[in-house]
């Protein structure tokens, strides 16, 4: 009984009882996010101009944890806001609010011999690749997608843990990449580097933002969400592959 107990105390004490005030732009606490190191390259940046004139005072940091450490996180107020792509956070004890669709595309440097003037279905798995091994959820879904196609599978030469650093070397080797288009709108102003749709359909996935129950009615997180809600409810989706 003690836990249904205690939420229940915190429900009370959060919706009822707490008259606390909340004001930006003199707060300066510290809003904690969990992102993948995409999510840095992309939400960061807007984050960071909004809250320059939003919130001045305020500090943040990025988290990168497994699963099941980010439920914890969550719960204990470790961290105020998972944004991307968590399939694992859909429990009943949290909340998701989806921000927009994304899909993928294949990163390639200018020049490449292996993409030529078009990249076509046979240049894309005859190109040696690189490839991200990450926490990143997201690649599970284009991987089950091309399995499921039946296509073959990209001639894999080099695996990393980071998307940085596959970003790095795809500017600088006849590697290519495929990625989400979060990705690729990180690197629209490098110059050696040149974004191509995909040879075949390309799988979406929704990107949320995540937390949990116990902070719903709490003053900074919902400033924070709708915040969120407010830069982010264009993100990406088919209009952003546009432009490729």
């Amino acid at each position: 009984m003690a836990v249904p107990i205690r939420l229940i105390l915190e429900t009370l004490e959060k919706e009822v009882f707490d008259t606390r005030t909340f004001d930006p732009a003199t707060s300066d606490r510290e809003i904690r996010f969990c992102m993948a190191d995409i999510g840095e390259m992309y939400f960061l940046p807007r984050i960071l101009r909004f809250a320059e004139t939003v919130a001045p005072n305020m500090t943040f940091r990025v988290l990168s944890l497994t699963p099941d450490r980010l439920e914890a996180a969550l719960a204990n107020g470790e961290v105020d806001l998972a944004m991307g792509y968590f399939p694992d956070l859909s429990k009943d004890n949290f909340f998701q609010q989806q921000l927009g669709t994304s899909s993928f595309v294949c990163i390639a440097r200018a020049g490449n011999p292996h993409v030529g003037k078009r990249l076509t279905a046979k240049r894309y798995f005859d190109a040696p690749h690189i490839a991200a091994h990450t926490a990143l959820r997201s690649m599970e879904v284009f991987d089950r997608s091309l399995l499921a196609s039946g296509a073959e599978q990209p001639r894999v030469k080099l695996r990393v843990p980071h998307f940085i650093a596959l970003l790095g070397i795809v500017a600088q080797s006849d590697l290519i990449a495929t990625v989400p288009l979060e990705a690729a709108h990180a690197v629209t102003h490098a110059s050696n580097i040149r974004i191509h749709r995909l040879p075949f359909p390309s799988p979406v996935f929704a990107l949320r933002q995540h937390w949990h129950r116990r902070y719903h009615h709490d003053p900074v997180n919902k400033w924070l969400r709708e915040s969120m809600q407010g830069l982010f409810h264009d993100l990406l989706s088919e209009r952003g592959l546009a432009r490729f």
